[in-house]
């Protein structure tokens, strides 16, 4: 896959796991969508270099989340259980 994938990349860009948690938890309030953090860094990539000036399509996945941590993530709140 890497062979041709390579040729249709110019290059990547990389975002901190503060940053893929504030996109899970800004999906999840704004747009109701339940992604995993791996389905959400392209959104804190997208919003991380928003002013690169370039149109970009973001691929959302991974709705098999857990919910005690994603509660967490997006309430702040630790005591969740499930």
């Amino acid at each position: 896959m890497w062979p041709l994938v390579s040729t249709l990349l110019t290059g990547s860009l990389v975002v901190s796991l503060e940053q893929i948690e504030r996109a899970v938890r800004d999906l999840f309030l704004s747009h109701r969508m339940a992604a995993e953090r791996a389905g959400a860094a392209s959104l804190a990539a997208a919003l991380a270099y928003a002013g690169i000036g370039r149109r970009v399509v973001c691929v959302v996945s991974g709705g098999n989340i857990n919910t005690a941590p994603c509660l967490t993530k997006v309430t702040g709140n630790s005591t969740h259980s499930g």
